[in-house]
């Protein structure tokens, strides 16, 4: 008998048989299918080994999905509808395999000689995104190494070609300066709620303060020095949002103590920031993306999920207490 499974949207379909047992353990692992109510899941972007790795807020456990095949995936993010992963490799944005890790370059790199009030620019350091879940919009900041830079750039980009948005703000404004605050100059990390884009600015990983960006003009509103428990974060490198109006940012791999942990910035107040759990593998996260999966479902109200009380065989054991030993169970995730 053949059954087939909607675990939850996502543009991948997956056959599960004997030889795939490993597999089905990450998707398992990923998705949670055994335990009732929503599970908080994190998507990291593991700078020093080049990995996706999966941190389930849960149960606290770490899953290393796979590879990027990529060298600098500096920001990632779930489009609007969470149906795909973005990711940017220094200057080209992709789409990521959450059953794999591997990056997918989209056919354009973001582009050079972008035109504003600072004069040519190259995007080939975009540190930050964020999608506008109002408008479906896909915001970057360009990272400036020039010994002369005093900011980002905010710039709009193309999901579908990869390329940047010409005249984003006006005619002849392909980005907009994003507003420094003393010597915090960087932004690495950008998050929308609502209409409203937060973002991390600090000085080279210090000073790290949660600012407010402006999309017309780039200035900001600074809130203040991210904080836990009265102590400052430090190396902030990645910020995180949820529909619900939550906040996270993650910290990098020079914060300390403070590495590889996950904070949520409690009612948007930045001296509120308390720890979700800490990534078990990889390092210096410069992209982390939070995501609620939700329940499986349980239409005989038994309290076990559908995908459980599966017994393919009749047995009278569940077929995911089998370890998947029955053959042409289609898992498709549309």
């Amino acid at each position: 008998m053949k059954r087939t499974i909607t675990i939850f949207n996502m543009i991948t379909s997956l056959k599960v048989t004997r030889k795939f047992v490993a597999v089905f353990t990450l998707v398992a692992a990923m998705h949670t299918l055994s335990v009732r109510g929503q599970t908080l899941m994190f998507y990291g972007a593991s700078d020093d080994t080049d990995e996706l790795v999966l941190f389930n807020a849960n149960t606290g456990t770490t899953t290393v999905v796979g590879d990027f095949n990529a060298s600098d995936i500096e920001a990632m993010k779930f489009n609007p509808d969470y149906t795909t992963l973005y990711a940017i490799d220094a200057g080209q944005l992709g789409t990521v395999d959450l059953l794999s890790g591997n990056f997918l370059p989209l056919p354009n790199p973001i582009g050079n000689n972008l035109q504003g009030s600072d004069g040519s620019l190259d995007a080939d350091d975009v540190d930050a995104m964020a999608f506008n879940p109002t408008t479906g919009e896909l915001y970057g900041c360009i990272r400036d190494y020039s010994w002369f830079s005093t900011h980002g750039h905010l710039i709009k980009i193309d999901p579908v070609t990869g390329q940047y948005i010409p005249d984003a703000f006006g005619s002849g404004t392909d980005y907009v300066p994003v507003q420094s605050n003393g010597n915090r100059v960087h932004i690495d990390g950008m998050a929308f709620i609502g209409n409203t884009l937060y973002a991390v600015q600090n000085n080279n990983g210090s000073g790290n303060h949660l600012v407010i960006i402006d999309l017309t003009n780039g200035n900001t509103t600074d809130l203040g020095q991210l904080q836990t428990g009265g102590t400052d974060l430090d190396d902030v490198e990645a910020m995180s949002s949820l529909p619900d109006g939550r906040l996270f940012v993650t910290v990098g791999g020079n914060g300390g103590s403070q590495s590889r942990r996950i904070y949520e910035v409690q009612n948007l107040d930045p001296s509120q920031c308390v720890e979700i759990g800490r990534y078990g593998n990889g390092d210096d996260f410069e992209g982390s993306v939070a995501r609620m999966i939700p329940a499986a479902p349980d239409n005989d109200n038994d309290s076990v999920d559908d995908e459980t009380d599966l017994d393919d065989d009749n047995d009278g054991i569940p077929d995911v207490e089998e370890g998947c030993a029955y053959d042409d169970l289609d898992f498709t995730v549309n």
